[in-house]
């Protein structure tokens, strides 16, 4: 049975709070910057070290936003100025993390990792149909006996997906 390509991307309304985060952190670091030339060195260094964070944060949810995951029979791919690809049987090991945002369980996000031949490959669940690119990748799993960390499994089982553990394929 083949697998169709499905393409996903992050769509703005997902992402507009990350870019209103380092716009506002940029801009309340920048606002100091007139007073901290000239004044003390450690003072600038600072300001100017908040302000890098600040704007690579929004460079990177910019790339965020233009890249186009994508996923097959063969493999994810994830297309954009740093685009990066693995072949499901290169992928030495799949992880699904949870990151919570708050003291509440139910707030925050997923993020997968797959790993293999040097490269690492991480999309969150900020992507439009996390749940459909998750169902690609359990079905790699599945066929090519994918390693998936204990945690991973813990995550996908809370999403409701299952994935065999090695004992039961042996």
């Amino acid at each position: 049975m083949s697998v169709p390509e499905a393409r996903f991307h992050y769509p703005l309304r997902n992402l507009w709070p990350d870019y209103a985060r380092a716009a506002a952190g940029f801009a309340l670091t920048m606002l100091p910057l007139p007073n901290a030339i000239g004044g003390n060195v450690i003072v600038l260094t600072i300001v100017l070290a908040l302000a890098f964070l600040f704007g690579s944060f929004g460079f990177t949810t910019f790339l965020r936003h233009k890249s186009i995951v994508a996923a097959d029979e063969q493999g994810i791919w994830i297309t954009g100025l740093w685009g990066k690809a693995l072949r499901w049987d290169e992928i030495a090991e799949v992880d699904m993390r949870y990151f919570s945002t708050r003291r509440e369980k139910d707030k925050g996000w997923m993020q997968l990792r797959l790993s293999g031949k040097g490269q690492k490959l991480k999309v969150d669940s900020n992507l439009e149909d996390f749940d459909g690119l998750i169902r690609h990748v359990v079905t790699a799993i599945t066929r090519h006996d994918l390693v998936v960390t204990p945690i991973g499994k813990e995550n996908l089982a809370s999403m409701n997906k299952t994935v065999p553990t090695r004992e039961d394929t042996a």
